[in-house]
């Protein structure tokens, strides 16, 4: 007996998280929570197959967008009033997850190609006759306590299935091309591919749809289809691309980036590198009519056209690489250089001469002097002769 209860695996308590909305909480000034007591059981809480508190809670998130965008497709597309109560997120074993179930139940399972995994999807009765009537422009006239037919369970797998890629959106697209099938309705079957003892993790949301009272969805997963999904979701989440644009200008102005571009790749053998000497040429496998590579950090990539400009290398941004094929355009050629000729070399200047003396101011001319009479010319004239005397007396 005791070998038997080691052997067994040891049940696990159940862990939540739920998130409640206004329609579930009312008026928010009275809203008292309930204290929940929680008894602690230490066997089986953690185990390879099962998400952390860190993860549950990203699973969280990622249906309640899910749920959010759905609803919201329901009121525009079929016109029908929708509300979210609450999302809740539970980690428990696969029997727990069945017996928790009552009601009348629509049960489907979401597969996709590639892989044997499925995705477990329920659905109250109510809910699906409410999209069955909406779905052909009719509304809700009575609640009904019946499976549905296979029109309804057709025109149900119809309208459901155009939602499924806003699903696959959620995850990154971590699983794409899914698929609708219904398994059973309205008792929920036991599905034989599943151990009743292995972990599972269930997403439930509480909505109304019309004039319904509130019904639940579900969303099943298997613990290691669940631990796959949410790897490759951060793989691609990693991977996406940066939307600069919702930056703040503050932010980008602060921000660096080392941006680098390959002109082209080439092979050669070890006899062609020993071979090469200064002076030869070697040819890029890249066609100059194809447009370059440019990385920007360590994740974007450009698409970039090589030029020169202001007499530097440089390139010009196409676009993002892998995204469109870019026709590289033929640069305009530059008109080519004028010969300059040679400008003439001015002569060096002159010493400078000594200033010229300048001249003395003229002389003036002597007057011309006549030369005196001669004798003959006397004798034309009488001469007074005067004494001493007499001279004297005139003067005075």
């Amino acid at each position: 007996m005791a070998e038997q209860r080691q052997l067994s695996k040891p049940e696990i308590a159940v862990q939540k998280k739920e998130m409640k909305f206004a329609p579930a909480i009312g008026d928010w000034t009275t809203y008292k929570p309930l204290r929940v007591v929680v008894k602690k059981v230490k066997t089986g809480l953690y185990g390879f197959d099962r998400l952390s508190k860190d993860e549950m809670g990203q699973m969280l998130n990622i249906h309640y967008r899910f749920m959010a965008n759905f609803l919201k497709r329901l009121r525009i597309d079929l016109g029908l009033a929708v509300e979210l109560y609450s999302c809740r997120i539970e980690q428990t074993t696969y029997l727990n997850f069945l017996r928790n179930i009552t009601g009348s139940m629509l049960q489907c399972k979401i597969s996709w190609p590639d892989t044997h995994e499925t995705v477990l999807f329920l659905l109250e009765l109510p809910l699906a006759n409410s999209l069955v009537n909406y779905a052909l422009g009719s509304v809700d006239i009575e609640n009904i306590n019946r499976g549905l037919t296979e029109t309804e369970k057709e025109i149900v797998i119809k309208t459901l299935s155009e939602y499924l890629p806003s699903l696959a959106n959620c995850f990154e697209k971590a699983f794409d091309n899914l698929a609708l099938s219904i398994v059973s309705c309205p008792d929920v079957i036991i599905d034989p591919t599943i151990a009743p003892s292995s972990t599972f993790t269930s997403f439930i949301a509480e909505t109304a749809l019309a004039d319904n009272p509130p019904g639940k969805i579900y969303f099943g997963y298997c613990g290691q289809t669940i631990k796959d999904l949410l790897d490759k979701f951060k793989q691609r989440d990693l991977a996406k691309t940066l939307d600069v644009g919702r930056l703040p200008n503050a932010l980008l102005s602060a921000l660096s980036a080392k941006l680098s571009a390959t002109l082209g790749e080439t092979y050669l053998t070890t006899n062609e590198l020993r071979q090469l000497e200064p002076g030869d040429v070697v040819s890029f496998e890249t066609s100059v009519e194809k447009a370059i590579c440019a990385n920007l950090g360590n994740s974007i990539k450009l698409s970039a056209q090589p030029g020169i400009k202001n007499g530097k290398t440089s390139i010009k941004i196409l676009g993002l690489k892998d995204r469109l094929e870019y026709e590289i355009t033929e640069p305009a050629l530059s008109p080519p250089p004028k010969k300059t000729e040679p400008k003439p070399v001015a002569p060096p200047p002159l010493p400078a001469k000594s200033p010229k003396p300048t001249p003395p101011p003229p002389v003036p001319p002597k007057p011309k002097v006549e030369p005196l009479p001669t004798e003959d010319f006397l004798d034309d004239f009488e001469v007074d002769e005067f004494s001493d005397d007499e001279f004297a007396d005139d003067n005075l």
